[in-house]
């Protein structure tokens, strides 16, 4: 995560994509998280349980959300590209809007996850280690977010 002042960035990369990846939803706060997605969540490192919910898919389509209330919109600014073997996604989150989601802070708790439903079997993976479900904000790990240049 790279912090410009105003945003908080960062790209992800997803590996192993095939034809028959999945990126159906193309509509702001649809169930983006049914398609092969990234989810990334972030709470406040004093208050896990409070925290904000990001899913891209490769399409660039979002669905967020602060905590429950998904008429919340992060106003990330989002860049999703696909290629022949993977796909790549970038997002500038602004700092103003984590702010009033969870708090003005340098320490958070943070999770990223990844899904991916092309092939045989789906397959879920996560930054740190949850149990039952990706809402799990007391296992996510720490995440100090360093002051730009």
């Amino acid at each position: 995560m790279v912090d410009s002042g105003a945003n908080q960035s960062f790209a992800i990369v997803a590996n192993n994509v095939t034809r028959s990846t999945m990126f159906w939803r193309t509509a702001h706060d649809s169930d983006v998280y049914g398609d092969d997605c990234f989810e990334m969540m972030l709470g406040a490192a004093d208050d896990p349980a409070h925290y904000f919910h990001l899913a891209v898919n490769s399409l660039g389509t979002c669905y967020d959300a602060n905590g429950n209330d998904v008429k919340w919109n992060v106003d990330a600014a989002i860049n999703a590209e696909r290629c022949s073997d993977m796909w790549v996604v970038q997002i500038a989150v602004p700092l103003e809007r984590i702010h009033q989601a969870v708090g003005k802070s340098s320490r958070y708790k943070f999770n990223l996850f990844r899904e991916r439903y092309a092939g045989a079997k789906p397959e879920c993976s996560s930054w740190a280690i949850v149990e039952r479900s990706f809402h799990e904000p007391q296992r996510f790990w720490g995440l100090e977010l360093a002051p730009g240049k």
